[in-house]
């Protein structure tokens, strides 16, 4: 075939040699057109291999012959990940993960980094900067785990403020993985999240944890040393399977839907302080206090949050919300 294309396209050329030189020989010198006999004996022997070579390039397109060394490495290559919660809990946004290496090897300190724009969700919100991961240890900007071949390791990617509204279903997430083992270093996304949304919103105590069950114990009216007080006492169980050792409880507020109102807590009942600490053993459960100050009797309801923390437990939010206290 190429020698058919080959004698064709030279008889092409020589028609158009002949032409010139017989009818316009002097637009031929003009124009530089100098194909001479020689010339054309010397395209008789390159064209074939021009030829052959835009064939073999032509061939390589149609059987898609591209090399997969070309192919820009992408995250499946060496990982597969399965999203095994994603919920939210308070103000945040959790979504679990389990990570499995497929690479083939062995791989020491794979990084997870969050990614500026981190987020978004079905109702074209879009978090930037907002994102925390764990692999284990304490939230942060990443984490870094040795992974051997087919391990899977479980880890969890924080959105703080996710979502005022309550009303987002379902998240994009994105993130940076890294591996100098693999000489590999991209951006990450994964696509139609499902929410799940199970917080207590109104009437209620909504926990900062999953692992922490908070419930409410009742409400009560005292005047102390001359102040009207209102007393709210509830209990926390530590269903985290961790002993809770240094849990500090902190608040300063309690709001009506006008006024704001001070407010201490207390672990025992008596001594109340803008803070308190206590230990919670696994399975445990405590009862606490929290005393506000000067509330007229034509409030009936009240709201605030408290503040949970510890430093052996890593803790979804810190922030305990109290929705819809009533006081008769």
């Amino acid at each position: 075939m190429i020698k058919t294309i080959n004698t064709h396209c030279t008889f092409a050329l020589e028609e158009v040699f002949d032409y010139y030189s017989y009818y316009q020989p002097n637009a031929l010198a003009s124009r530089m057109l100098v194909l001479n006999k020689k010339t054309m004996k010397l395209l008789r022997y390159f064209l074939p291999v021009l030829l052959a070579v835009f064939t073999f390039c032509a061939c390589d397109d149609w059987f898609g012959g591209d090399d997969p060394s070309d192919k820009e490495p992408q995250f499946s290559d060496y990982f597969k990940m399965e999203i095994t919660r994603c919920e939210r809990v308070a103000d945040v946004l959790i979504v679990d993960f389990k990570m499995k290496n497929v690479s083939g090897k062995d791989l020491q300190q794979v990084e997870l980094r969050t990614a500026y724009n981190c987020a978004k969700d079905n109702l074209g919100n879009e978090y930037y900067n907002s994102q925390d991961v764990s692999l284990g240890g304490k939230w942060n900007y990443s984490g870094k785990k040795s992974i051997k071949k087919n391990e899977t390791i479980t880890g969890s990617f924080r959105i703080r403020d996710f979502d005022k509204t309550n009303s987002a279903q379902k998240l994009t997430l994105n993130f940076k993985c890294a591996s100098s083992d693999l000489d590999f270093d991209g951006e990450v996304s994964i696509a139609n999240i499902k929410i799940a949304d199970k917080r207590v919103l109104t009437d209620g105590i909504d926990t900062n944890d999953f692992g922490l069950k908070y419930q409410l114990v009742g409400t009560d009216r005292k005047i102390v040393d001359g102040r009207n007080c209102s007393f709210i006492t509830f209990t926390v169980t530590n269903n985290t399977g961790v002993n809770l050792s240094n849990v500090n409880f902190n608040l300063s507020y309690f709001y009506s839907d006008t006024e704001q109102f001070r407010c201490d807590i207390s672990s025992d009942g008596s001594a109340f302080s803008y803070t308190t600490a206590l230990r919670i053993q696994t399975g445990e459960t405590k009862t606490l206090t929290i005393c506000i100050y000067d509330v007229p009797d034509r409030i009936k309801q009240l709201r605030g949050t408290v503040t949970c923390s510890t430093d052996s437990y890593i803790l979804c939010s810190e922030d305990v919300n109290f929705y819809d206290m009533t006081f008769e």
